[in-house]
């Protein structure tokens, strides 16, 4: 059985329990030979017993058949509260007992926890491809910006999306990674992303009637042609 796309949001409260605790999964023993993919941890887990085996993805593996098939393009940015050691506690797996060779890009938040996942196999596993990433959503003066992250599908990695929300008689400008005011990046690397806002300004036209009593004045945003503003006055009134 495969796990595909899965999110978890909220509150997983083990009480005293220290074994094989998971956003997603808790345990997944010798004959498990499915995949983990594209799951997303955003939840909290806790226990109030000491050194659990608990991870924001899953708990404890123990693939001594080495059947299981892989977790891959999971993220977590979950919090993980217990008592004791965080040996195995981690922001992906807790604890792997025996081989797994395929525990490949899967990303956590940085500052959620200290690792990604831990062993204690023979055969050590290379964890390079886990890794933490940062996250610096900014916005310079004029605006704020908005996030929120968008859920995997069992096809597409965890998402975040960003909104830059000008402030009145300011006009979005652009980001810095070239996105629309609002769209999404991949949780793939570290993202440092700015949105710059500008002030508006326009151009007044005159338009005068024929017998030259009345005008008409036409004032156009030049930071937006579609936004303009007619009046029409007597010679001597103000605008």
């Amino acid at each position: 059985t495969s796990v595909e796309g899965c999110t978890y949001h909220g509150t997983l409260d083990a009480n005293a329990s220290t074994d094989s605790n998971g956003g997603i999964v808790g345990f997944a023993n010798a004959n498990c030979s499915g995949n983990i993919t594209n799951c997303f941890f955003n939840g909290t887990v806790k226990t109030t017993g000491s050194n659990p085996q608990m991870g924001g993805i899953l708990g404890y593996m123990n693939d001594t058949n080495n059947n299981f098939g892989g977790l891959k393009y999971c993220y977590s940015c979950g919090t993980l509260k217990y008592n004791g050691k965080d040996t195995y506690a981690n922001a992906i797996i807790g604890r792997i007992r025996a081989h797994s060779r395929t525990i490949v890009n899967n990303y956590f938040l940085s500052g959620t926890a200290n690792r990604a996942c831990n062993t204690d196999c023979d055969e050590k596993v290379d964890f390079s491809k886990n890794i933490a990433i940062s996250i610096s959503v900014t916005a310079q003066n004029g605006g704020k910006v908005t996030q929120n992250y968008i859920n995997p599908t069992s096809t597409t990695v965890t998402k975040l999306q960003v909104v830059a929300v000008p402030n009145n008689g300011y006009h979005y400008d652009n980001w810095n990674d070239g996105g629309a005011k609002t769209h999404s990046v991949e949780l793939l690397d570290n993202i440092t992303l700015t949105a710059s806002f500008g002030t508006f300004s326009e151009e007044a036209s005159w338009t005068w009637d024929k017998d030259c009593k009345r005008a008409t004045c036409t004032r156009t945003c030049t930071n937006d042609p579609n936004h303009k503003s007619e009046r029409t006055v007597k010679i001597n009134e103000g605008i």
